[in-house]
């Protein structure tokens, strides 16, 4: 089980010196801040890593034929899409070697059918493992510091995230989801089989 939001905020705003909140819509200016800070951290973080927490597999549902002139087919891209890891025609994920490219919410492509790999805004802290969670909450510390402090962080502070923290997160999550990746099952296959519900982050 991850950390619920509230403990984010709270070791985020501890790291800043600052006092915690009850929750995030306890209406003080620690919470306040948090709220108005709290997606820009998030995105920071879905964005620079392909965290194992975050990544799902779905067929996609074709929009339309023709959108531009170079491509044939345009696919419909979930709403909590962040980045398009990896795109197949087929349930073999050795089926990639072919040209798409990604427009707003769409994919574009010459091919018929598409399945994905993306990255996905999470619902639920809670669902996060513990390497993106320590990164998510070095991204809002960061952010934090100069409405809380009047002050940007320290360069030794910035490095530490940069040089140490988010290596190490990177590196525990890749070897946390190493064997999802490339181990076969009917399991991992069944994720291809049905197209998602689509619905709001």
């Amino acid at each position: 089980m991850g950390l619920s939001k509230t403990q984010i905020y709270n070791n985020a705003l501890l790291g800043v010196s600052r006092k915690t909140v009850n929750t995030p819509d306890d209406d003080t200016f620690e919470s306040n801040t948090c709220n108005t800070l709290w997606y820009q951290a998030l995105a920071k973080t879905l964005s620079c890593f392909n965290w194992s927490s975050c990544l799902k597999t779905v067929a996609l549902d074709e929009t339309s034929s023709d959108p531009i002139a170079l491509y044939e087919n345009s696919f419909q891209l979930p709403n909590d899409c962040v980045k398009v890891v990896r795109a197949y025609r087929s349930t073999n994920r050795d089926d990639f070697d072919f040209e798409w490219i990604t427009r707003g919410q769409e994919l574009l492509t010459d091919e018929s059918t598409i399945y994905i790999k993306y990255v996905a805004t999470p619902t639920n802290t809670e669902t996060l493992n513990a390497h993106i969670t320590e990164v998510l909450i070095w991204n809002l510390k960061l952010l934090l510091y100069m409405p809380m402090t009047g002050e940007q962080p320290a360069i030794n502070v910035v490095q530490s995230f940069e040089q140490v923290t988010l290596p190490r997160a990177k590196a525990g999550d890749a070897m946390e989801s190493r064997e999802i990746e490339f181990e076969e099952s009917p399991w991992v296959e069944s994720l291809y089989g049905s197209t998602p519900v689509i619905s709001g982050a």
